[in-house]
């Protein structure tokens, strides 16, 4: 039980139930009620590294997932997007200064690699 007292304000977590119920009878201390913050959500947090393969990638990191995009710049603004059945794209679009900073730090021979497609 966590109490607070009433003349310091001096909060005590986790305190003996015994000691904190006869406390609370004296009029010393007042219960007081635990607030849990609920987590904040994911970001999604956009970045261009070089693989393990030597390939220049976007990097999309969501939560725990992350995902590599190493395809012809101008297929990336959809890159991580997907069809669903209905044939509408669905995920996330990488914004246009990371498309930028991609197609800028691509080395030759990302270029090389991508023309042989």
């Amino acid at each position: 039980m966590d109490i607070k007292t009433k003349n310091t304000g001096k909060i005590f977590y986790r305190a003996d139930p015994l000691w904190a119920a006869v406390l609370l009878e004296l009029g010393m201390v007042e219960q007081i009620n635990p607030t849990i913050n609920p987590p904040e959500p994911p970001t999604p947090k956009w970045g261009v590294t070089v693989n393990r393969g030597g390939s220049t990638c976007i990097v999309y990191t969501f939560g725990a997932t992350t995902q590599w995009f190493d395809g012809r710049p101008e297929e990336a603004k959809h890159g991580f997007q997907r069809k669903d059945w209905k044939g509408t794209l669905t995920g996330p679009e990488t914004p246009d200064n990371i498309v930028e900073l991609y197609k800028a730090q691509m080395l030759p021979s990302d270029w090389h690699r991508l023309a042989r497609f």
